[in-house]
């Protein structure tokens, strides 16, 4: 049995100082709430959810070492109110959300290096959490990794930032991570656009398929496409010369 807190009082400053954009867990639920429904929505392979990123993929992939070394099939989580009722639908780990997790995470794009500018929009210090507004009113929600008094003075600029953006497994941008802000200048309009995957490789092993002496390379090799004999062809490249 654990015993968590309500989140409206662990975290009362966090909800104080949201924006109305912030789409936070209710102020009653506690972090085995927001557990529960984490859990959920990764078994149900919500490739479009905001309620993980990679890191908790892979933390929820080594459940699977546990679950050899231990025999354990499952683990249930439920979470209950104050007087014993169950607030929500218990969420099993198992087999089957482990290779959810695993399935997910091979879906993420890698995160990569970019530049975005956008109005500094929302700043807050309880989690250095801000939101840039973009030139066509896209929102961008992003972290601020350095002591948040360093671009204090930027709130409500146009600002340009070096990040690292992170994206979901459908391919959406989740946040970008800033480790550098500045205020704009106009060339950095360019950059007032939202962060996408990089491209994906070509997987040339997928594309490689065994060569017969009908097939591939060995069916024209040595051969002329065209109905000339050799002597015309030999004419024709003379007289280009």
């Amino acid at each position: 049995m654990f015993k968590a807190p309500r989140l409206g009082d662990a975290a009362a400053e966090v909800y104080k100082n949201r924006s109305l954009f912030d789409t936070f867990p209710q102020e009653a639920e506690t972090a085995i709430d927001v557990l529960s429904q984490t859990v959920g929505e990764i078994a149900a392979r919500n490739a479009a959810s905001e309620w993980y990123d990679t890191d908790l993929l892979k933390r929820l992939e080594s459940f699977d070492t546990v679950f050899k070394r231990q025999g354990v099939a499952a683990v249930g989580l439920g979470a209950f109110n104050g007087q014993g009722a169950a607030t929500l639908p218990s969420a099993t780990i198992d087999a089957a959300t482990v290779q959810a997790a695993e399935s997910l995470y091979r879906q993420s794009p890698k995160s990569r290096r970019v530049r975005v500018s956008g109005k500094l929009d929302m700043l807050r210090d309880s989690d250095r959490a801000f939101d840039l507004l973009l030139h066509d009113g896209t929102r961008v929600r992003g972290v601020w990794e350095e002591d948040i008094g360093a671009i204090k003075d930027l709130f409500q600029k146009l600002v340009v930032v070096d990040a690292l953006a992170v994206f979901r497994p459908s391919g959406s941008l989740l946040r970008i991570e800033a480790g550098g802000m500045e205020e704009a200048n106009s060339e950095d309009a360019f950059f007032s656009k939202l962060p996408k995957p990089a491209p994906s490789r070509i997987d040339l092993r997928a594309a490689h398929q065994v060569q017969a002496a009908n097939t591939g390379l060995a069916a024209v090799y040595g051969k002329w496409p065209g109905d000339e004999t050799e002597e015309q062809l030999m004419a024709a490249l003379k007289e280009l010369d």
